[in-house]
């Protein structure tokens, strides 16, 4: 554990600056031992500094202070290269969620600082929701397969690929739309309570052998695959299915030439 009383300040390594600057800053050593809290933000300390000063972290205090974990700080002294992240938080006084960002530096004097800034909860979701935007156009639309995803805080679509089409609409129809557009009432039905029961913590994914016609009028048979997955507060399935019809018409003949084998040899003995 590091002498807190002889370890170095944070106002000493640029003097006057970080004064000026309404950022909590947090300096630790090597051993993630906290030697220093500049501006503490008494909505993300449980306690005063001086219960945290002087003291080496546990992962839970950790998070608690700088929201983040041993892996990322652990990055940043292997490395030595900075990271930058966002975490919520649930303030101690307001008990409100609170999100911050943190930029974790490493110092030549062997140090990290972490700079912790508070950040409106508007700039939170435009960032999430540009890095979602980015996962379904650039990630999503490029698989050999139909993909969608759905809300469950709507219960509704918010994305429905180009491949997905054959199902018989087309993305500009399902965005907000339910299942009932592309499938019977039944149907729907019954894919919605799976989708709720997944919501309520039974299983966190589904996969089943379901049948669709498709635009080509036939029926196909595809192996559907539901995800439940979070993206900040929303809940949000992942729709997937892969179409083994082909598959299953050549187990079928497979089978067929299979049964038909003795017919055949007896055929050719007659012969």
């Amino acid at each position: 554990m590091s002498n807190a009383s002889h370890s170095p300040k944070i106002s000493d390594l640029h003097g006057p600056v970080f004064d000026a600057i309404p950022d909590m800053f947090v300096l630790y050593d090597k051993d993630h031992t906290i030697l220093d809290i500049l501006h503490p933000k008494p909505e993300l300390m449980s306690d005063r500094p001086e219960a945290f000063i002087g003291k080496s972290m546990t992962e839970e205090r950790l998070k608690q202070v700088v929201g983040a974990n041993y892996h990322q700080l652990e990055a940043v002294i292997s490395t030595q290269k900075p990271s930058r992240f966002v975490f919520r938080h649930k303030g101690y006084r307001s008990g409100k969620i609170l999100y911050y960002e943190v930029y974790l530096s490493w110092l030549e004097a062997g140090y990290v600082l972490a700079d912790i800034r508070t950040v409106h909860e508007k700039s939170v979701a435009l960032m999430e929701s540009e890095h979602l935007h980015y996962f379904f156009t650039e990630v999503l639309e490029n698989l050999a397969i139909p993909v969608s995803v759905k809300s469950m805080d709507t219960e509704r679509y918010v994305y429905w690929s180009k491949k997905a089409e054959q199902f018989g609409r087309t993305a500009e129809e399902m965005i907000d739309g339910t299942e009932e557009l592309f499938m019977p009432k039944n149907k729907a039905f019954q894919a919605q309570q799976i989708d709720r029961d997944m919501l309520q913590g039974k299983e966190k994914q589904y996969q089943g052998v379901e049948k669709y016609t498709l635009r080509d009028g036939k029926e196909h048979t595809f192996v559907v695959t539901r995800t439940l997955f979070s993206f900040g507060d929303e809940k949000l399935i992942l729709n997937s299915a892969l179409d083994i019809s082909e598959l299953k018409e050549t187990q079928s003949s497979l089978l067929h030439t299979k049964d038909d084998w003795p017919a055949r040899i007896c055929r050719s003995l007659r012969l």
